[in-house]
């Protein structure tokens, strides 16, 4: 009896063990396990970490660190993502509606695919991000670096883009009804028929 509660307490062991090994590269065990058993995790090291399809609905990752992480497919859809590090992470195919990432830094994240429909993104830094085929539709994005990103087909329908930077981005086929670019700059802008902007 004691024999089989031991193996079974290893086998449990071992699974999170692999779990938590599978997780993180560069992150920091402790914060992948405390991520995994509380689905937040603010100011958290997670660079680098595979969370690949993970669920993590309104959670509250407020300025943590996920830059290089993988989280494709993650459903982080109401998540408190506040002045997180998401530079050069994978997001493709994530679930973001209605996330907050307000000051976040996305900057050359893979946001291909991403839906980002009804998010606040004011003052977040996307620069030279891939968001072709993104859905923000209704997405608020006041003030925001999207300079250089990879827009090309993303539907930004009714999205707020006022005063963002919006310089050589590529616009192209992009769905732009109802979009909000006042005082946006669009400087070598690709447009949706192709034409650079002035």
């Amino acid at each position: 009896m004691k024999l089989s509660i031991y193996l079974a307490f290893a086998f449990v062991s071992v699974n999170v063990l692999t779990l938590v090994t599978t997780a993180v590269l560069a992150a920091n065990p402790q914060h992948v396990l405390h991520l995994l058993s509380k689905k937040n995790c603010f100011f958290c090291d997670l660079s680098a970490a595979n969370l690949s399809s993970i669920v993590l609905l309104q959670a509250d990752l407020q300025g943590a660190n996920l830059s290089g992480a993988n989280l494709s497919q993650a459903n982080l859809s109401g998540a408190y993502l506040q002045g997180a590090n998401l530079s050069g992470a994978n997001l493709s195919q994530a679930n973001l509606s209605g996330a907050n990432l307000s000051q976040a830094n996305l900057s050359q994240a893979n946001l291909q695919g991403t839906n980002l429909s009804e998010g606040l993104a004011s003052l977040a830094n996307f620069q030279r991000a891939n968001l072709s085929k993104a859905n923000l539709k209704g997405a608020f994005l006041l003030l925001a670096n999207l300079s250089q990103a990879n827009l090309s087909q993303a539907n930004l329908l009714q999205a707020n883009l006022s005063q963002t930077n919006l310089s050589q981005a590529n616009l192209l086929f992009a769905n732009l009804l109802q979009t909000n670019l006042e005082e946006a700059n669009l400087h070598k802008t690709m447009m949706p028929d192709g034409k650079i902007y002035p």
